[in-house]
């Protein structure tokens, strides 16, 4: 995900989900209107313990 340049108006959408997606990463999409707020969410990798 480092890698993600920003390439123009409307691409960034279909990109995050196609990278996330080939990375498997969750990641979720809020639209709060009342608010006027986008949010765009990635779930963290669960740290890997010490066995």
């Amino acid at each position: 995900m480092k890698d993600f340049k920003y390439s123009g108006r409307g691409s960034g959408i279909p990109r995050i989900i196609k990278a996330c997606r080939e990375a498997g990463v969750r990641v979720d999409f809020i639209n709060d209107v009342q608010n006027e707020r986008f949010t765009v969410r990635y779930a963290r990798p669960k740290p890997q313990t010490a066995q």
